[in-house]
């Protein structure tokens, strides 16, 4: 028997997001997370409201008429499965972000260079500016979308604009295109939101985004940096006006679309609707994590579930090449308006 499956111990090692199609659980000690069929599903549901394997194992025969012996190598194998141990993967980035004892920090190839406080209230600047192969404010807006998620602020690592009347984001790794797709667009008349942070609201009935905020969040780092070069190595700031440019109006996140190089080709933009488990694997892809510990995961998993239900989310494939791109772009453009 695995050792998180007594009672209340599946539920401290792992949370889930369960629909009606299968699931997503989420390892709250790796960050790893798992997709899940309907099955695997239910016998996690099961397990997280505290019924013990065996039980798990006599309902699963009943349900499906098989031998309680079939049923327990299914659970068994399933349940194997989550053992897996493999760390979560770092997408290439010239930042990387590692738990300090002052909070989390940013660090070059050579170190930190800056840090933030572990509720994310404050900024530190840990090394000499004259060190630096990198400008201090790219490093600040490095470590914002982290900061915002340390005080309960939601971003996406995504462009966005409004495509015929819907708000749609480009989300994807470093290099998928998500800025110059949302640019395509512009040139042919949407309406720019973002290009690289999306901030959320998730208050309303349906997933929002205050769409000043990219703006607001840039030139908040932009007036951290000097102050954090006048002060010295060692000087720090406090983040409380951070949170507050995440506000003013909001607008409903119609469409999230998510791109990959490898979905990069042909002369047209098509995409195809996934579904909402497959989502939420999209979204804890895309979503800005500031934190490692358990309850952070367990918010992490409630924002992608979230998104997932909130929002028409699907795989796009997109020319490569500025041209082709903007041709199709156009095309697109006038079929959603039409």
């Amino acid at each position: 028997m695995n050792p998180w499956t007594g009672t209340g111990q599946f539920k401290q090692r792992f949370a889930l997001a369960a629909f009606p199609d299968g699931g997503v659980l989420l390892d709250l000690d790796t960050g790893q997370y798992f997709r899940l069929n309907p099955t695997a599903t239910d016998i996690c549901r099961a397990l997280e409201r505290g019924t013990s394997q065996e039980e798990v194992e006599v309902q699963l025969a009943n349900r499906f008429g098989i031998p309680r012996a079939q049923a327990a190598v299914d659970v068994r194998q399933m349940l194997s499965g989550l053992s897996a141990t493999a760390p979560r993967k770092e997408y290439p980035s010239d930042f990387k972000y590692r738990p300090t004892e002052f909070g989390y920090a940013v660090c070059d190839e050579t170190g930190p260079v800056l840090e933030v406080a572990r509720d994310g209230s404050r900024l530190r600047l840990v090394r000499d500016v004259a060190t630096l192969t990198c400008r201090i404010e790219d490093c600040v807006r490095g470590i914002l979308p982290k900061a915002l998620f340390l005080a309960g602020i939601p971003a996406l690592h995504a462009s966005a604009c409004v495509i015929g009347g819907r708000l749609t984001a480009f989300s994807g790794v470093s290099t998928a295109g998500k800025t110059t797709t949302a640019r395509a667009f512009v040139s042919h008349g949407a309406r720019p939101v973002s290009e690289d942070v999306l901030v959320l609201s998730l208050d309303g009935e349906r997933p929002a985004v205050f769409i000043e905020a990219e703006v607001a969040v840039h030139r908040w780092a932009r007036d951290a940096a000097a102050a954090l070069v006048a002060g010295g190595q060692g000087s720090e700031i406090d983040c409380d006006g951070l949170a507050a440019t995440c506000g003013g109006p909001t607008e409903a996140l119609a469409v999230a679309a998510f791109l990959d190089r490898a979905r990069r080709g042909g002369d047209t933009i098509r995409t195809e609707r996934v579904s909402r488990p497959d989502a939420v694997a999209c979204y804890l892809e895309g979503i800005f994590l500031g934190a490692g510990d358990r309850d952070s995961w367990r918010r992490y998993l409630k924002i992608s579930a979230a998104l997932a239900t909130g929002v028409d989310t699907c795989l796009a494939w997109v020319p490569d090449g500025l041209t082709g791109l903007a041709e199709a772009a156009a095309a697109y453009s006038a079929s959603s308006t039409s």
